[in-house]
């Protein structure tokens, strides 16, 4: 990022510029012109107003640079929008965001045991890195929140045979198919899959226990969405737009398509569309984290969320460098011992100079400054086994604690959607 702030006016065209295309993803409504318009309607054309919103922004490019992730948007002036409507008086609201986390089949299986990866961290680290890049003054607490989305697979190995709708409304077909997967949840050929989310939701809780007490980004699963009774009103306005009703019974005639290690069930698409709009109503959240691969679901959700006539969602899209420069089985994986994390580290260095740094950018937003520069000094001086403690100490810290999740649970804990209030603000400043 340039020091384009210590100048005196920065313009929409600034704006335009700040947000990039990632793998192909370009942001739309990021004309100056397009913009400027949103200025215009909140009589907000005003430099420090320009700049403010400026420096919203770049806080989070910022922040993305810091931890090692290529960071961009769906469209630029819903950016702008969600910054000044969110204006009162005189401070600034980032949007909110919050991030799914899909399943990882490598996460556990019967024959190898678990290991789960370092970058799990991604959007933890960048909402630390966030709130440490904030400089706007008087800003209101930025709101995230983490949602262990694993159990979509359960929905993919149903497939199409698997869930059969019979009823002959949408809000019937919505129960039906709640059913289905509450039902499918208890069956023994699904019990690894349900157990390898079980233990990806343990590290995520683990790395949120990492932050303090009064800053942990709250963690919910997909069961917590599924069992709440508002849910289903959602998903019957899902399968109302995405669904058609036939002499079989219902049938998803609008899916998304798209492919993760298989490809992903029809069934997925009204569920993830009614999942984003009601986290959103029920949560205030617009904007939500995903990588730029899943950037075909951005238009399924703007067609629902104006079916649903609420306002349209801010997609932030990234792609890490990291899964650019190393083999998943060359990243450090948080049960490595610290002669394994080293020798992961080695190899890295054999095969890209710069991918070490990029494992140490998803640690550093967790300490402290002088800790920072202590670990640049290794990285300088190629000092491995200087790195590999440092990483290993805090891995280690997160491996300890979701062993003791798993250990004294047999199940991912439900978490009553009304009782968690916002437990998802994120204080400003540094953490």
């Amino acid at each position: 990022m340039n020091n384009i702030l210590q100048t005196e006016k920065i313009t929409c065209k600034d704006i335009a510029k700040l947000i990039p295309n990632v793998d192909g993803v370009i942001p739309s409504g990021s004309s100056e012109k397009v913009i400027r318009k949103e200025f215009q309607k909140r009589d907000s054309l005003q430099n420090d107003k320009i700049k403010n919103v400026y420096s919203q922004l770049e806080s989070i490019f910022k922040a993305a640079e810091v931890v090692g992730l290529d960071l961009t948007a769906n469209d630029a002036s819903r950016l702008v929008r969600d910054v000044l409507e969110g204006s009162k008086n005189g401070s600034l609201s980032f949007p909110s965001m919050y991030k799914g986390v899909s399943f990882n089949p490598k996460t556990y299986d019967q024959s190898r045991g678990r290991g789960e990866w370092i970058v799990l961290l991604d959007f933890f680290s960048l909402m630390r890195s966030f709130v440490n890049e904030t400089t706007v003054m008087n800003q209101e607490n930025p709101k995230f929140l983490i949602l262990d989305a694993g159990l979509y697979w359960i929905i993919n190995l149903l497939g199409i045979e698997g869930i059969k709708l019979k009823n002959q409304t949408p809000r019937g077909a919505a129960s039906e198919l709640l059913e289905t997967i509450k039902t499918s949840l208890q069956k023994t050929e699904f019990k690894e899959i349900v157990e390898c989310n079980r233990i990806r939701n343990a590290y995520l809780r683990a790395i949120a226990q990492q932050f303090p007490a009064n800053m942990a980004p709250q963690v919910l699963s997909l069961k917590d969405i599924w069992y709440d009774d508002s849910f289903t009103q959602f998903l019957s306005k899902a399968i109302e737009l995405f669904c058609t009703r036939g002499i079989k019974g219902w049938k998803v005639s609008r899916p998304v398509f798209y492919q993760r290690y298989m490809p992903y069930s029809p069934w997925v698409t009204p569920l993830v569309a009614a999942e984003q709009i009601f986290v959103g109503q029920r949560f205030g959240f617009s904007g939500i984290l995903s990588p730029t691969a899943e950037a075909g679901w951005n238009k399924a959700i703007d067609q629902f969320s104006r079916y649903m006539n609420t306002k349209t969602y801010i997609a932030w899209m990234y792609s890490r460098k990291i899964g650019k420069k190393l083999s998943y089985e060359w990243v450090p994986f948080f049960s490595d011992s610290e002669d394994k994390l080293r020798s992961k580290m080695q190899m890295a260095q054999t095969v890209d100079p710069s991918a070490n740094e990029l494992v140490i950018k998803f640690v550093t937003p967790f300490v402290e400054p002088e800790m920072i520069a202590n670990m640049n000094d290794a990285l300088k001086k190629r000092n491995l086994k200087k790195l590999s403690e440092f990483v290993f100490n805090f891995m280690n810290r997160i491996e300890k604690q979701a062993c003791e999740f798993l250990d004294s649970e047999k199940d991912i804990p439900l978490t009553p959607l009304n009782q968690i209030g916002w437990l998802t603000n994120f204080p400003p400043g540094i953490c």
